[in-house]
């Protein structure tokens, strides 16, 4: 897809969800404190935010930002490269304790990716991107590959394959990068341990880059993540982490089994140098936020939270509610298809009093929108029971209207959710070739197979036997869709078939 072709179809799916009060809008609250705000005069229960442990009011938190005005400032204005208030020192120190390794803290974690890959990435190098990675993650590839490292892509739905593509790569490169998510930030998906130490055990020069923005806090030793709970930190990583989000501060983290590598991304990474750093006040809550994680009360607040992630689940399966998966992690997400249907659905559940986020894309595949419920340890299980009776009461007609049934929407998700991608994984048999001897006609039994959607179809099958023909490869077919099936207009509204 050309790239004002992608802008023409995302300012499209972006207004129509403007329209609707879903996107781009403003709380009318003069003060914010947990779950309860206005939008557009109507008042709601928020299941949108990122904050999931409920930290952002913490009396310490709020306190330490406070003090660290008084002292520093609302701003330092010094490159990092040159001149760092000691609150920087504190934080990474105590960040090292949380992680048990060496932190550096960046501006974002948008930023901090584009350090790692400008210090640890060079002509020499490989990465290899899951699909689904944070489109933070792909800015900085783009980065990287203007610089000379290689980069491939795997799609999430494939993500078995990335065994194969890493190990040709590993041959021809110094080193060969993994990047993909601990949790996919829309579908709540965590990563595939035994497929990631699958990919280790491949040889020492494959590497594991983590983005573990969406882990972070609610899972875990002092909080250090959903990913570094699942599996332990391994000499050849290095994870990416939010200090907002959960975490309730401001800025990012990198974390490294070295402090070498951490030095060499502390002066060569672009970004520490020529970025601005982290405002003192934000600096102050991360270290409160830092000294809570370091404390019994982070375990308290993450078992709450988990009760109410426990809960949820069950509400929303008892409910029939087409869950994309019932894990640990506080993102629920779910499955509706086309962009328009999950708008429709979150406009009636807002007109019910609560507040759901749509996931659409260029976020997730435009076939594979959603409901995003986002919760977090300030949510009761009243809150839950009214979200989840909110959307029961609105989804099945909703899709009814639209013609979706369970078995369409089990078909667009149905390779979706990669945790258990693994050596247990069944491998794809090889497609058997025909050749008929010489002077032969070769007998075929042969069936026409329909389908609306290329997405239903082995792309690497399809584009070795068609896909060479024109704009006819699989990644094209796909592209024509994204652009004419989501289409408000009915004479741009193409049906495929």
């Amino acid at each position: 897809m050309e790239v004002s072709q992608f802008i023409a179809s995302v300012e499209a799916l972006h207004a129509d969800a403007r329209r609707r009060g879903l996107f781009f809008q403003y709380c009318e609250d003069e003060s914010v404190r947990g779950r309860h705000l206005h939008i557009n005069g109507a008042p709601l229960i928020s299941f949108a935010s990122c904050s999931y442990l409920g930290l952002e009011t913490h009396p310490a938190l709020v306190g330490a930002a406070i003090d660290a005005v008084r002292r520093y400032g609302t701003q330092f204005s010094v490159s990092r490269g040159y001149l760092s208030i000691p609150l920087y020192a504190t934080l990474e120190e105590k960040l090292g304790e949380i992680f048990g390794a060496h932190a550096l803290v960046t501006s974002s974690t948008t930023l901090g990716h584009q350090a790692a890959f400008d210090a640890l990435m060079t002509e020499k190098d490989a990465i290899v991107l899951d699909h689904q990675v944070h489109a933070s993650v792909h800015r900085a590839a783009t980065l990287a590959r203007a610089s000379g490292t290689k980069v491939e892509m795997v799609h999430h739905e494939d993500l078995g394959r990335v065994v194969e593509v890493v190990q040709k790569l590993r041959r021809e490169r110094r080193t060969v990068w993994f990047a993909t998510d601990g949790v996919t930030s829309m579908y709540g998906d965590v990563a595939p341990i035994a497929l990631l130490q699958e990919l280790l055990d491949l040889g020492d020069n494959v590497r594991l880059y983590i983005d573990d923005a969406h882990g972070m806090s609610w899972a875990g030793e002092h909080g250090r993540g959903s990913f570094l709970s699942r599996m332990a930190l391994d000499p050849r990583m290095v994870i990416a982490t939010s200090l907002n989000k959960a975490f309730s501060a401001g800025g990012g983290a990198l974390v490294f089994p070295q402090r070498e590598e951490r030095e060499r991304v502390r002066m060569c990474g672009g970004p520490m140098t020529f970025s601005g750093p982290v405002q003192p006040p934000m600096l102050g809550a991360a270290v409160a936020s830092a000294d809570v994680h370091l404390s019994r009360e982070i375990t308290d607040r993450q078992d709450k939270l988990a009760s109410i992630i426990a809960h949820a689940n069950a509400r929303l399966l008892e409910a029939g509610l087409p869950l994309l998966t019932a894990n640990e992690t506080p993102i629920k997400f779910i499955r509706c298809g086309l962009p328009r249907v999950s708008n429709e659905v979150a406009q009636r559940v807002a007109a019910a009093g609560v507040y759901v986020n749509v996931s659409m894309y260029p976020s997730v595949p435009m076939r594979r929108s959603g409901i995003r419920v986002s919760l977090t340890a300030a949510h009761t299980r009243a809150d839950v029971d009214r979200a989840v009776d909110a959307l029961a009461g609105c989804f099945h007609e909703v899709l009814d209207q639209e013609g979706i049934d369970a078995e369409e929407l089990d078909r667009l998700f149905e390779k979706s959710v990669v945790a258990d991608l693994g050596k247990g994984r069944p491998s794809r048999p090889p497609r058997a070739r025909r050749t008929p001897a010489s002077g032969q006609r070769l007998k075929l039994d042969l069936e026409v197979q329909r389908t609306s959607t290329i997405e239903s179809l082995d792309a690497e099958e399809w584009d070795e036997m068609l896909g060479r023909a024109g704009c006819t490869s699989a990644a094209s077919l796909r592209d024509v869709e994204a652009v004419f099936r989501a289409d408000r207009e009915p004479e741009h509204r193409w049906r495929f078939d």
